[in-house]
Protein backbone atom coordinates (compact mmCIF):
# COMPACT_ATOMS: atom_id res chain seq x y z
CA UNK A 1 0.00 0.00 0.00
CA UNK A 2 1.46 3.22 -1.03
CA UNK A 3 1.21 6.61 1.53
CA UNK A 4 0.15 9.83 -0.54
CA UNK A 5 2.36 11.98 -0.70
CA UNK A 6 1.05 14.50 1.99
CA UNK A 7 1.39 11.66 4.56
CA UNK A 8 5.03 11.17 4.03
CA UNK A 9 7.44 12.73 6.56
CA UNK A 10 9.58 15.85 5.82
CA UNK A 11 6.44 17.04 3.05
CA UNK A 12 4.72 19.12 5.24
CA UNK A 13 4.27 23.25 5.52
CA UNK A 14 7.52 23.21 7.64
CA UNK A 15 9.96 21.26 5.18
CA UNK A 16 8.55 23.27 2.43
CA UNK A 17 9.60 26.16 4.17
CA UNK A 18 12.77 25.15 5.49
CA UNK A 19 13.67 24.01 1.57
CA UNK A 20 12.65 27.31 0.76
CA UNK A 21 14.98 29.01 3.30
CA UNK A 22 17.47 26.98 1.87
CA UNK A 23 17.54 27.63 -1.83
CA UNK A 24 16.78 31.33 -1.83
CA UNK A 25 16.06 33.06 1.73
CA UNK A 26 15.57 36.11 0.54
CA UNK A 27 12.71 35.43 -1.72
CA UNK A 28 11.99 33.46 0.55
CA UNK A 29 11.32 35.94 3.29
CA UNK A 30 9.89 38.73 0.86
CA UNK A 31 6.95 36.17 -0.71
CA UNK A 32 6.01 35.13 3.40
CA UNK A 33 5.95 38.63 4.76
CA UNK A 34 3.65 39.70 1.47
CA UNK A 35 1.53 37.13 2.34
CA UNK A 36 1.84 38.07 6.26
CA UNK A 37 0.10 41.85 4.49
CA UNK A 38 -2.18 40.15 3.29
CA UNK A 39 -3.95 40.22 6.98
CA UNK A 40 -4.52 43.98 7.57
CA UNK A 41 -5.26 44.49 4.23
CA UNK A 42 -8.08 41.21 4.46
CA UNK A 43 -9.06 43.77 7.69
CA UNK A 44 -9.08 46.68 5.82
CA UNK A 45 -11.51 44.64 3.00
CA UNK A 46 -13.66 43.71 6.13
CA UNK A 47 -13.86 46.99 7.69
CA UNK A 48 -13.96 49.49 4.94
CA UNK A 49 -17.09 49.33 2.90
CA UNK A 50 -15.86 51.89 0.54
CA UNK A 51 -16.35 50.91 -3.20
CA UNK A 52 -14.92 52.00 -6.69
CA UNK A 53 -17.18 50.86 -9.76
CA UNK A 54 -18.83 47.49 -8.32
CA UNK A 55 -15.90 46.08 -6.13
CA UNK A 56 -14.14 47.01 -2.99
CA UNK A 57 -11.11 49.18 -2.65
CA UNK A 58 -9.09 46.71 -0.93
CA UNK A 59 -9.77 43.75 -3.64
CA UNK A 60 -7.25 44.62 -5.58
CA UNK A 61 -4.06 45.22 -2.83
CA UNK A 62 -5.36 41.94 -1.79
CA UNK A 63 -4.77 40.12 -4.84
CA UNK A 64 -1.66 42.11 -5.75
CA UNK A 65 -0.01 40.63 -2.36
CA UNK A 66 -1.54 37.44 -2.89
CA UNK A 67 -0.29 37.00 -6.94
CA UNK A 68 3.27 39.09 -5.82
CA UNK A 69 3.78 37.04 -3.19
CA UNK A 70 3.00 33.69 -4.86
CA UNK A 71 5.52 34.31 -8.03
CA UNK A 72 8.04 34.86 -5.18
CA UNK A 73 7.72 31.85 -3.07
CA UNK A 74 7.65 30.07 -6.88
CA UNK A 75 10.85 31.99 -7.68
CA UNK A 76 12.29 30.79 -4.66
CA UNK A 77 11.91 27.21 -5.33
CA UNK A 78 12.94 27.67 -9.31
CA UNK A 79 16.21 29.29 -8.72
CA UNK A 80 16.70 26.94 -5.97
CA UNK A 81 16.71 24.26 -9.09
CA UNK A 82 18.80 26.62 -11.04
CA UNK A 83 21.74 27.31 -8.69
Amino acid sequence: MRTPASAAPGTGVKALWNDLQRRQPTLARFGTGLWLLMLPAGVALWLDPRTLGDSLVWVKPLKFLASLGLFALTSAWVFGCLA
